[in-house]
C-alpha cells in the first residue's frame, strides 16, 4: 500500500510540495477534502503516474515526485519501471480517454464507449498493435551489425590478398578460404595470437620468408679462456715471500741488470769450455763466480720470477685469444634471416665484452712487473677485480653457441620450421586485423541484433494470433450492457436512458427509442462513473483485492439525492461478503487501498459516515485529509481540520477561517485563499437565514445587509480563472479586512448566532 507523497515537484499546484511531517500516514481508506482547484485532480494524475505501463504526458516530462510504500520501498520519477503497483482511477481523464460525447459530421451519432471487459479487450487490441508497430520498427532499426558483418565476405578477400602480396611477397598461396578457414581456429583472446615483442616477430616473419637456407656452422668450443687459472696463479705469486740467500745487491736491486746478467750466464754455460772468460770485460772467471751465479739463479727468488715471467707470457697469449676469439669473426650473413638480427646484437656486445676481459688483464700483468721489480720477496695483496666481465664473456660465448644451435636447427628442420613460422605469423596478422576491424564484437552485436530478430518476429507472430482471438471476443460486445444498464438505472434512480449494441460493434446510449442527446451535467457523471463501477466489476475478485482505487469527485453536477446514492453504492460496491469460503458472513475489502477525494462537503460527510467507510478493524480504518490551496503555485495536504472533523460542518470551519486571519491581523500571505472562504461562508450563512429564498447569493446579502459593492470582488477571486489577479491587483486584497469587518457587524446582528459561531470553534475570550 502507499504509505505517504513525500513530495511532489513541477506537476500543477504542487510546483515545490514536501510532505508536512504532522500529517498522519494513509490508511487502507482514505478521504481528501478540498475545495474546487485545491489539487485534488491533480493529485489523481499523481496516483496514475504509480503504474509502470502509464505513460506520462509530455507535459509533465519534468515532474519529479517521491512516493513511500508500507514496506519501505520508494517509487519515483526514475524508477516507476519498477513499480509493483495497479491503480485505477476515476477522474475527469479517465471520462475523457473512455467516453465521448459528442457530434459527428453534423449528426447525432449518439454515444459510443466500450464497456467492462470489452473496454480491456480493444485497449489491449491497441496496445498489441503499438507493441507489433514497435518490433516491426525494432527490426528495421537493429540491422546496422547484421549489415557490417556481412560485409567481411568483402573485406576478407581484399585482406587475404594484403596477406599474400605484402606481408608474404607472394611466396604462398592465400585467398579468403585459408583466412576464414584460420579465423576458425582460432580462440579468445585474440591478443594471444598477436606477437607485441618486436624482435619475436621480426625472427618470426624472416624465417617465414626465407626461400634457401645457409650452411651449418660447426658448434666447435671457441678457444676456451683461461682467466680463472690465470688468476689463481696470479694470487700465488703475489702472495709468495722466497726465502733470501746471500745476495748480490747490484743483481737483486736491478731488474734490468738481473736479467741481462742471467741471459749472459746462460750464454756462457751453454758455450763452456769454448770461452773461458768474460765476453763483456775480457777477464776469466774463476769457478767460484759461475757456482755463485749458479746458485743465486736457482733460487726461490730466481724460480719466482721464471714463474712470473711465464704468467706474463700466458696472459699475452689470453689477450691474443679474446682478439682472435673465432665466433666473434662470424659474420651476420652466414645465419639464417631468423638468426641474423639476434646474432648482430650479439657482435656488438663483444667489443665492450672484449675490452673489460683485457683492462682485467692488464691489471694483472701490471702487478706481476711490479712484483718482480719491486717486491719479490714481499708479500703482496692481490688487486681486486670486478669479475663480472667473466659472466658477461661466459654469457656471450653460451649466448652465441644458442644462435649457432638454433641456426643448424633451422637449416636441418627447414621446412617444419618455416611452415610453424607461417602459421604463426599468418595468425598474428589476421588476429590483429580482426582486433583492429572489431570482428568477435560486431559478430557478438550480429548474433545479437539476429536474435532480437528471432524474439521480435516470434512476438509479432504471437500478438498478431492473440489480436485474431481478441476480436473474435468483441463479437460478444452484449456481455457488459446488462450491468452498465443497470448502474445507469441505479445512478438516476429512472429508466428511460439505455444502453444498446450497434451493428459496428459499439454502445449507443439512447433516450426511450431515440439516441439520447443533450445530456446534462449529472447525467453524463452518472454514466461516467457507471462505466468506471462496471470495468471494476469486470476484474477478477483476486486482481480487483490487489488494485489500489482512486475515485475524484464522483458527483459532480448530482444532487442530494444522488450524492446520497453514490455513497451507497461506494460503501456496498467495495465491501462483499461471500467470498471468504470459511466465513460467508464477514465482510471483505474488494481493494488494496481505497482513495475518495471531493470537494462536496455533504459528500465528505456521507462517505465518512458510512458503516463500511469509518469501520476500524486491525488499524485499517479511515483517514480523512484536507487539500488547501496556498497560493498560485502551491497546494498543501494535511490532517482534516477539528472543525471538520468534530463538528461535521464546513460552515464552523469556513468561519474558524475568517477568524483566525482576522485574528493575525489580515496577512497578505493568507490572502490568497480569503475571497473562497468568505464566499463560501456568506453562501451557508444566507441560506441559513433564507432558506425559502431561491435567489443567487448576490440578492441574499442584499436582503439581509443592503447593497453589498465588494461582493462582485469575491466572487473574481473564488474563481480559479481570476486566481492570477490576485497577484496583480493587490489594492483589490487590501480590500478583505473592510469586507471582513462589515460580515463581523452583520453577524453581530444576531449575537446569539456569533456567540454559537465562537463556542463552535473553542474561542472564549472574544
Amino acid at each position: 500500500m502507499i504509505k505517504r507523497i513525500k513530495s511532489i515537484k513541477n506537476l500543477g499546484v504542487f510546483s515545490n510540495y514536501r510532505m508536512n511531517g504532522n500529517t498522519r500516514d494513509f490508511n487502507e481508506k482514505n478521504i481528501i477534502y478540498g475545495w474546487n482547484y485545491s489539487g485534488k485532480t491533480t493529485l489523481s494524475r499523481l496516483f496514475s503516474f504509480l503504474n509502470k505501463d502509464y505513460e506520462i504526458p509530455i507535459e509533465h516530462s519534468d515532474i519529479e515526485f517521491e512516493v513511500e510504500l508500507t514496506n519501505g520501498q520508494i517509487i519515483t520519477h526514475e524508477n516507476r519501471n519498477s513499480s509493483p503497483l495497479n491503480v485505477k482511477i476515476f477522474n475527469s481523464d479517465f471520462i475523457r480517454d473512455n467516453l465521448s460525447f459528442e457530434r459527428t459530421n453534423n449528426r447525432i451519432k449518439g454515444i459510443t464507449f466500450d464497456v467492462g471487459g470489452n473496454i480491456e479487450t480493444r485497449d489491449k487490441i491497441t496496445s498489441n498493435n503499438n507493441l507489433i508497430t514497435k518490433a516491426e520498427s525494432l527490426l528495421e532499426k537493429h540491422q546496422e551489425n547484421i549489415l557490417k558483418f556481412n560485409e567481411f565476405e568483402t573485406k576478407f578477400t581484399k585482406e587475404a590478398g594484403r596477406i599474400k602480396n605484402d606481408c608474404f611477397n607472394s611466396l604462398i598461396e592465400f585467398n579468403k578460404g585459408h583466412l576464414k578457414k584460420i579465423i576458425d581456429t582460432l580462440s579468445a583472446p585474440l591478443e594471444t595470437y598477436v606477437l607485441l615483442d618486436a624482435k619475436q616477430l621480426g625472427e618470426i616473419k624472416a624465417t617465414a620468408l626465407t626461400q634457401n637456407p645457409k650452411q651449418e656452422i660447426p658448434i666447435e668450443t671457441s678457444s676456451i679462456l683461461e682467466f680463472e687459472n690465470i688468476y689463481n696463479e696470479y694470487k700465488l705469486i703475489l702472495q709468495s715471500e722466497p726465502t733470501k740467500t746471500e745476495e748480490d745487491s747490484l743483481l737483486s736491486n736491478d731488474i734490468d741488470l738481473y736479467n741481462w746478467a742471467k741471459s749472459g750466464y746462460n750464454i756462457y754455460i751453454e758455450k763452456n769450455p769454448i770461452i773461458k772468460k768474460c765476453a763483456f770485460c775480457g777477464n776469466n772467471i774463476d769457478d767460484s763466480r759461475l757456482t755463485y751465479l749458479n746458485a743465486f739463479y736457482t733460487n726461490e727468488a730466481a724460480k719466482l720470477r721464471v714463474r712470473i715471467t711465464n704468467l706474463k707470457i700466458k696472459i699475452n697469449t689470453e689477450k691474443q685469444k679474446i682478439e682472435e676469439l673465432d665466433w666473434s669473426k662470424k659474420s651476420v650473413n652466414d645465419l639464417m634471416d631468423c638468426c641474423q638480427q639476434e646474432f648482430s646484437s650479439l657482435l656488438a656486445k663483444y667489443s665492450t665484452v672484449k675490452a673489460n676481459y683485457i683492462s682485467a688483464l692488464d691489471i694483472l700483468q701490471d702487478d706481476l712487473v711490479k712484483k718482480d721489480s719491486q717486491y719479490i720477496f714481499i708479500k703482496q695483496k692481490p688487486s681486486e677485480i670486478d669479475i663480472d666481465f667473466i659472466t658477461q664473456i661466459e654469457e656471450w660465448v653460451r649466448s652465441a653457441k644458442d644462435i649457432f644451435n638454433k641456426h643448424n636447427k633451422n637449416i636441418q628442420e627447414f621446412g617444419v620450421i618455416r611452415e610453424r613460422a607461417r602459421d604463426i605469423y599468418k595468425k598474428h596478422l589476421i588476429a590483429k586485423y580482426l582486433i583492429d576491424e572489431q570482428y568477435y564484437e560486431i559478430k557478438r552485436l550480429k548474433q545479437c541484433e539476429e536474435h532480437l530478430g528471432t524474439n521480435c518476429k516470434n512476438i509479432i507472430n504471437k500478438i498478431k494470433l492473440e489480436n485474431k482471438e481478441l476480436e473474435a471476443q468483441l463479437k460478444t460486445i452484449t456481455k457488459g450492457k446488462e450491468e452498465l444498464n443497470k448502474f445507469i438505472h441505479l445512478f438516476l434512480n429512472r429508466d428511460d436512458i439505455s444502453i444498446e449494441v450497434t451493428d459496428d460493434d459499439y454502445f449507443i446510449l439512447k433516450r426511450g427509442i431515440n439516441i439520447a442527446t443533450n445530456l446534462s451535467d449529472g447525467e453524463m457523471t452518472a454514466i461516467a462513473f457507471s462505466h468506471f463501477m462496471v470495468m471494476l466489476d469486470s476484474l477478477q475478485t483476486n486482481k480487483l483485492m490487489d488494485t489500489i482505487i482512486y475515485i475524484d469527485d464522483p458527483i459532480s453536477s448530482l444532487d442530494a439525492n444522488h450524492i446520497a446514492q453514490v455513497s451507497s453504492l461506494i460503501n456496498s460496491f467495495f465491501f462483499r461478503r461471500g467470498i471468504d469460503a470459511e466465513n460467508p458472513s464477514k465482510i471483505i475489502s474488494c481493494f488494496k487501498q481505497l482513495f475518495i477525494s471531493t470537494h462536496s462537503f455533504e459528500f465528505y460527510s456521507f462517505i465518512k459516515t458510512a458503516n463500511n467507510i469509518k469501520r476500524n478493524k486491525d488499524g485499517k480504518g479511515c483517514n480523512s485529509f484536507f487539500l488547501k490551496r496556498k497560493n498560485n503555485t502551491e497546494s498543501t495536504l494535511t490532517d482534516i481540520p477539528k472543525e471538520l472533523s468534530s463538528y461535521n460542518s464546513e460552515y464552523i470551519y469556513l468561519f474558524s477561517e475568517i477568524d483566525k486571519f482576522k485574528d493575525a491581523g489580515f496577512p497578505e500571505e493568507k490572502s490568497y485563499i480569503m475571497p473562497n472562504v468568505i464566499r463560501r461562508f456568506l453562501e451557508i450563512y444566507t441560506l441559513i437565514k433564507l432558506p425559502g429564498n431561491k435567489d443567487e447569493i448576490d440578492n441574499r446579502v442584499k436582503i439581509l445587509i443592503g447593497d453589498a459593492n465588494e461582493l462582485k470582488i469575491l466572487h473574481t477571486f473564488s474563481h480559479f480563472t481570476s486566481f492570477e489577479r490576485v497577484a496583480q491587483h493587490n489594492a483589490l486584497i487590501f480590500k478583505l479586512e473592510d469586507i471582513i469587518l462589515d460580515l463581523y457587524v452583520l453577524l453581530s446582528k444576531d449575537p446569539a448566532h456569533l456567540s454559537s459561531l465562537y463556542e463552535g470553534i473553542e474561542k472564549k475570550d472574544i
